[in-house]
Order: structure tokens, then C-alpha cells, then sequence
């Protein structure tokens, strides 16, 4: 008995079965692969995001008044360049490096045209020789295209309650706000938010 062979509608018939089952298993496959960059992407962005927050938590934490002594007056700045938009924010901490402690001025700068964030920091004073009048800049994450901030403030008619919503400005004030907000956005869209808050003692 001859062996029968594929009829050419047979052959056609299973190039097209293969030809779907391909396309399938190719959606899938391209599907899934964009998922995770999207969920990657995602998770990166929320690193970045959550070490820029806790190197400026730590700051924030760790603010002092830097004329206590005479004139208790905040070292916390703030201003916004009518013309170019360009936020300037800046304070004075103490950080301890090395069991050593320092006297350190940080100052964050944020030009929204330009989508560009700077961090500079100089000590003032350190118990490390070497380490005075040091200065650093540095680039924030230039995926980073928005940073907006908002400060906590009493409610002149109830020293118990906060001003809702907090206030984008802390222009001409001499005191220092409850807490800070800080939200970003990313490149993608992605927005994430962190709230600070300053010890009592230090807003009372």
C-alpha cells in the first residue's frame, strides 16, 4: 500500500494554523515583555523617588537655627524668581560623618522650564578640619521633569489646626513651616507624593 502524502489544501491549511498560533503566542510574548518595562520603569521611578526623599527627610529633620543664640532666627529660604520661575530652597543642618559633626548649608534649586534640579551643599563648620568651606553640586535625576512643594501652616485663628491647602510659597516669612511637602513627576506621568514634618519643638 502506497504511502499518501499532504494534499496541497492540507499543507495551506497548516501554514495557516501555524501562521495563527505564531501571532498568538508572539502578542503574548511582546504583551508581557511591555508590562515589564512599563512595571519596571515604574519601580525605578519610585526608588529615585524615594532616595531623593530620604536624603532631604534626613536634612530636613536635622535643621537648626543658626543665630539661636541671638537673633533665633530660622535658617530656612525660600524664593521664586518672578521671571523665570526657578524655585530656590535652602537651609542649614547638622550632619554627623565619620563621628564627626558638620555645620552644613544645602541648597535646592528647581528650574521648571528647563526641567533641571540642582542639590548644593557647603559646610560652614565641621569638627574635621579638612572639611570646611568643602562645596558640592550635584545633578537630581533629570528624569525628574516637575518638583512642586508645599509648606504646613497654622491657621492664624486656630494654632491647633493647619491652613488647607498648604501654601506653594514661604516668601518673607520668619518662621519655619509644620512639615513640606514635596511631589515629583516623571518623564512618564508618574506622580508621587512624601510629606515631612519638623520636630514641634522647632515650630513652637
Amino acid at each position: 500500500m502506497k504511502n499518501r502524502g499532504f494534499t496541497l489544501a492540507e499543507l495551506l491549511i497548516g501554514i495557516l494554523i501555524f501562521l495563527i498560533l505564531s501571532a498568538s503566542i508572539c502578542s503574548v510574548l511582546f504583551g508581557g515583555i511591555k508590562t515589564w518595562k512599563i512595571l519596571k520603569g515604574s519601580n525605578q521611578n519610585l526608588r529615585t523617588a524615594r532616595i531623593l526623599w530620604a536624603q532631604m527627610e534626613e536634612e530636613w529633620r536635622n535643621m537648626i537655627l543658626e543665630t539661636a543664640a541671638i537673633e533665633k532666627k530660622p535658617t530656612f529660604f525660600w524664593e521664586r524668581e518672578p521671571e523665570s520661575g526657578i524655585e530656590t530652597m535652602a537651609w542649614v543642618f547638622a550632619s554627623k560623618r565619620d563621628e564627626k559633626w558638620s555645620l552644613v548649608r544645602v541648597r535646592y534649586q528647581m528650574d521648571p522650564d528647563n526641567k533641571k534640579f540642582y542639590r548644593e551643599e557647603e559646610v560652614l563648620a565641621s569638627e574635621k578640619e579638612e572639611e570646611k568651606g568643602k562645596f558640592a553640586h550635584q545633578d537630581l535625576p533629570q528624569e525628574i521633569q516637575e518638583m512642586e512643594i508645599s509648606f504646613a501652616e497654622i491657621a492664624p485663628d486656630s494654632p491647633k489646626e493647619l491652613v488647607s491647602p498648604w501654601p506653594e510659597s514661604w516668601e518673607g516669612k520668619d518662621t519655619l513651616p509644620k512639615g513640606m511637602k514635596v511631589s515629583l513627576t516623571f518623564e512618564n506621568g508618574e506622580q508621587y507624593s512624601k510629606t515631612f514634618g519638623l520636630p514641634l519643638a522647632m515650630t513652637q
